[in-house]
C-alpha cells in the first residue's frame, strides 16, 4: 500500500515517466500486488500524454482483478475526458475481450451497445471493435459495425482489412476486394500481403495473372488458411495465362485435398475459402472442358458459389 501511494504521488507531480511507470507496477504486480497496482494504474491513466505502454497492462490487470461489467464505465468516463488514454484504454479492453473468447461475447456487446457513438469516434478502437465483433458475434454484427468504412479516410490499413475479411466472410467478394484496394492505398503494414493474395486469386479467377507476384511471395507460413487460399490462387493463375496448363491447375486442387481434406469434410473450412475452391474447380474446367472436366470440378471443388467479385 505504501508502494502504491507513493507511485501515484509522483505520477501526480509528473516525476514518473511512462515507461518507469510501467517497470514499477510489473514489480507490484510481480510481488503479488496486483491490484494495488491497478489502482495506481487507474488513477493515473487520465494524467499520461503517452499511455500506450500501459494501457494494455490496465487492461490485462482489470480483466484478471475486477468484474468486465465495471470497466464499461470506467472507460466511457476515460473516453468523455477526452484523455488519450481513453481510446488507448478501450482498444486494448476491446483486444483483450476478444481473446477471452465467447464467455466475454455479453461484455463486447454491452459495451458496444452504451458506449458505440464514444468508442467509434476513434478510428483505431472503432477497427478494434470490428475484429473482436467478428470474432465474438459472428461476420454479419461485424458487418453491420464496420459498415460506414468508406467513410473514413483516416482509417488504418488494418482497420480496412478488417473490414474487408468481414465482407469477404458474407460471400460479398466485390466489396471486400474495394475495401482491400482502399486499404492498400492507405499504406503498408502486416496484413498488406493477405489482401494481395485475395485480390490476385480473385483477378485470377477472371483471367488476369496481373497478382502472380504477390501469390509467389506471400508469407503464409505454416497457417492452413492462408496456405489454401495461396495453393487455390496458384491454381487459378495456372488457367488464366496465355498457356493455360489445366493439368497442374487440377494438381493444384488435389494439393488442396491432400493438404485440408480433413478440416474440409469435418465443415471447418472457412466459408469464402469453399467458395473459392467451387469457382477454381469450375475455372479449370471451364478452360480444360468436357464431361470429365466437369465431372472432376464437382469433385473437387463441391460446396458454395460466389459473386462477381
Amino acid at each position: 500500500a505504501e508502494a502504491g501511494a507513493a507511485l501515484t504521488a509522483l505520477v501526480r507531480q509528473g516525476d514518473c515517466d511512462t515507461p518507469t511507470l510501467d517497470r514499477a507496477l510489473t514489480a507490484m504486480d510481480e510481488a503479488g500486488a496486483g491490484e494495488a497496482a491497478l489502482t495506481v494504474l487507474d488513477q493515473a491513466l487520465p494524467t499520461l500524454a503517452e499511455p500506450e505502454a500501459v494501457a494494455e497492462r490496465w487492461a490485462r490487470l482489470w480483466l484478471r482483478l475486477r468484474p468486465r461489467p465495471a470497466a464499461a464505465g470506467r472507460l466511457a468516463a476515460l473516453l468523455g475526458k477526452g484523455v488519450p488514454a481513453g481510446a488507448a484504454a478501450t482498444r486494448h479492453w476491446i483486444a483483450r475481450l476478444a481473446e477471452t473468447g465467447a464467455t466475454a461475447t455479453d461484455d463486447l456487446l454491452a459495451l458496444l451497445r452504451e458506449h458505440g457513438r464514444a468508442i467509434a469516434r476513434d478510428e483505431r478502437c472503432w477497427g478494434e471493435a470490428g475484429r473482436a465483433l467478428l470474432r465474438l458475434a459472428g461476420p454479419e454484427a461485424a458487418a453491420t459495425w464496420l459498415g460506414d468504412w468508406q467513410n473514413r479516410p483516416k482509417a488504418a490499413p488494418w482497420a480496412l482489412a478488417a473490414a474487408a475479411e468481414v465482407l469477404r466472410r458474407l460471400g460479398r467478394d466485390a466489396d471486400a476486394n474495394a475495401a482491400a484496394r482502399a486499404a492498400l492505398a492507405r499504406g503498408e503494414d502486416p496484413t498488406s500481403w493477405q489482401l494481395r493474395l485475395w485480390l490476385a486469386a480473385d483477378a485470377a479467377l477472371a483471367g488476369n495473372p496481373s497478382g502472380a507476384d504477390a501469390v509467389r511471395t506471400a508469407a503464409v507460413g505454416s497457417d492452413p488458411y492462408w496456405s489454401e487460399l495461396r495453393t487455390l490462387a496458384q491454381a487459378a493463375l495456372l488457367v488464366a495465362v496465355p498457356e493455360p496448363d489445366p493439368g497442374r491447375a487440377w494438381d493444384a486442387l488435389e494439393a488442396v485435398w491432400r493438404d485440408h481434406g480433413a478440416a474440409i469434410k469435418a465443415g471447418r473450412e472457412a466459408p469464402e475459402l469453399a467458395r473459392l475452391r467451387s469457382a477454381v474447380a469450375e475455372r479449370i474446367a471451364g478452360v480444360q472442358g468436357g464431361m470429365m472436366a466437369g465431372i472432376r470440378a464437382r469433385w473437387l471443388g463441391r460446396g458454395g458459389g460466389r459473386d462477381d467479385g
